[in-house]
């Protein structure tokens, strides 16, 4: 939701509002007194506020409001009123609302693509968004296809470097269904495009084949691998090593259960209800690519689950990198990010109601540039 402020922000005067000043705006924004850039910029930032709280209902909310106030401007304003719809699919996969997350995403990459040229940056940064979104609902096999579709279309525009970065996804995919083998040759594939040469890609291509090798590697082999990757020529660090979360929960023995066909052992009853359960995690990222001082700075802590976030952090391994900035060169870069696990809203037996149950897992969201 930063990155969607920022956009709200470009080529308008500065606006700073904060505290009781933004909570004014709002109410201006909310009673139709506001443009639609600053109702964009002033919702986004109220929801951000929120968020960071642990109020997600309400930043969900929020942002809903402001879609209704502001969906008759797609035509003129796309670019803002498709970053509401964004920063309201972001809150809502938090939240456990997968349908909101489903429409956010879809109605964002809708305005963008009927309101602008397809050549427009905005139009071929969201050339995958859709399947990030089958990603994250953990549905691989319509994540591959619409990757593969995706990697077509951008071939089709001209555009060689995203094509390459959904080409990257198929081959991760068709590796975590068990075609290691096939997966190799489509990174090979794609390592030899001239666009493979530039920018990024050669790292993100070492990173999948380090991934893919991994298990077949001795922790010795691993750490060797990972640390070759990057350099001085890296001036932000990438995400090599990414170990599993270590704690156990309901969802998790529900899964387990139903892979043998055993009795649910939590079944979800009409008298459930999950809470929100998140954390910020700090840390520093050495030059070398070792995370360092991990901390949980705030949050609804179960000291279960914050310290296997803990681990986790300290386990992760990035590229070697060497920040722009001098005074940073031997710390590194510092970093926050926030943890929700991952729930669903459902209709449990013996109830009309839905209501929001653990699936296991967690959503990571940087608040670093905050």
């Amino acid at each position: 939701m930063i990155a969607l402020l920022l956009l709200a922000q470009v080529q308008t005067p500065a606006i700073v509002v904060q505290g009781e000043r933004l909570s004014q705006a709002l109410r201006q924004c909310e009673a139709r007194q506001c443009t639609v850039r600053r109702d964009a910029q002033v919702s986004i930032a109220s929801a951000e506020m929120l968020f960071r709280k642990g109020d997600y209902l309400k930043a969900k909310l929020l942002l809903a409001a402001a879609i209704d106030r502001n969906r008759r401007h797609e035509a003129t304003s796309p670019k803002l009123v498709s970053s509401l719809y964004e920063a309201y699919a972001t809150v809502s996969l938090h939240e456990g609302d997968e349908d909101g997350f489903r429409r956010g995403t879809r109605q964002q990459v809708r305005i963008l693509r009927d309101h602008l040229p397809a050549d427009d940056p905005a139009v071929v940064a969201k050339l995958t968004a859709l399947s990030d979104m089958w990603l994250k609902l953990r549905d691989y096999r319509q994540a591959k296809l619409s990757y593969e579709a995706a990697e077509q279309k951008a071939a089709r525009a001209g555009q060689a470097e995203m094509a390459a970065l959904a080409a990257i996804r198929v081959a991760w995919l068709t590796a975590i269904a068990g075609g290691r083998s096939a997966s190799r040759a489509m990174l090979d594939e794609i390592a030899a495009r001239p666009v493979a040469q530039t920018g990024d890609l050669p790292d993100v291509i070492k990173v999948m084949r380090f991934r893919i090798d991994a298990s077949e590697l001795t922790d010795a082999e691993m750490l060797r691998r990972a640390r070759s990757i990057g350099g001085a020529y890296r001036e932000t660090p990438l995400l090599v090593v990414n170990p599993s979360y270590d704690f156990i929960d309901s969802a998790a023995l529900n899964q387990a259960a139903s892979r043998f066909e055993m009795v649910t052992p939590i079944p979800v009853r009409s008298s459930d209800v999950s809470s929100v359960q998140w954390v910020d995690v700090g840390f520093w990222i050495r030059p070398d690519g070792r995370t360092d001082e991990v901390e949980i700075l705030r949050g609804t802590r179960s000291e279960s689950w914050a310290r296997s976030i803990v681990r986790q952090v300290e386990g992760r391994v990035y590229s070697r990198f060497l920040p722009v900035d001098e005074a940073k060169r031997t710390a590194g870069q510092y970093r926050v990010e926030r943890v929700t696990l991952r729930q669903r809203y459902v209709v449990p037996v013996g109830s009309l109601t839905p209501r929001r149950v653990p699936i296991g897992g967690v959503e990571t969201l940087d608040l670093t540039a905050a």
